[in-house]
């Protein structure tokens, strides 16, 4: 999985009011870029792709190589007026709403420090 579903909505942190048109990614991946709303929500829709990888042993024997561990993902925040935000999806998860760290997630409120003017 390249990205699990994720709803969330960025906010400024010294007033808390929405900030509109932040750029969250996932990743840093093209496909999983989405835009603030003007209430500040965003949701980034799944996505998926497989990948298979085959090896060959001594022996010429073949064999497939699984995924291993958890696989985390790193969500980041972007706005030209905001300092820019990261952190991986997990810590930000409101984990009660979140089934079994595999999504959808429903991330808290993500502050964005405004720049120095």
């Amino acid at each position: 999985m390249v990205a699990p579903e994720i709803h969330g909505r960025v906010v400024n942190l010294a007033t808390g009011k929405p900030v509109a048109g932040a750029l969250v990614a996932v990743d840093d991946r093209v496909e999983t870029q989405a835009r603030t709303a003007p209430d500040g929500s965003f949701h980034v829709r799944e996505q998926r792709k497989k990948y298979f990888m085959e090896f060959i042993e001594p022996g010429g024997v073949m064999g497939y190589c699984p995924p291993a561990g958890d696989i985390l993902w790193r969500l980041t925040v972007t706005h030209p007026d905001y300092k820019a935000f990261e952190e991986n999806i997990y810590r930000q998860a409101d984990v009660a709403t979140s089934a079994n760290f595999k999504g959808p997630f429903l991330l808290r409120d993500i502050k964005l420090d405004p720049k120095q003017q």
